[in-house]
């Protein structure tokens, strides 16, 4: 655990990043386009801090909120582009 110092985890790479494209993601449940590849990215950093923070470690749960927001805006997302598709395949546009 190189990047650990002091114990607060703040030199941990991925930790504020995740949170900031986590927060990107939800504010783009509506564009399925933007939203998944952001939402993959934020998954990503934020697993890979939180595999680097040990337990107990200051910053845990913002790396642990990144990917719960992450998750939720990336599964409203494809719960509405499968809805939008269920309903135009209803109306005979497709």
């Amino acid at each position: 655990m190189a990047f650990v110092t002091g114990g607060t985890g703040s030199k941990i790479p991925g930790r504020t990043s995740g949170f900031i494209f986590s927060i990107i993601t939800a504010l783009c449940v509506t564009i399925p386009l933007v939203c998944v590849p952001l939402g993959v990215v934020s998954v990503t950093l934020s697993v890979r801090a939180l595999r680097r923070l040990p337990k107990g470690t200051a910053g845990r749960g913002l790396v642990v909120a990144a990917l719960v927001i992450a998750l939720a805006a990336v599964a409203l997302t494809l719960m509405l582009a499968i809805s939008a598709a269920i309903r135009l395949s209803d109306a005979n546009v497709i």
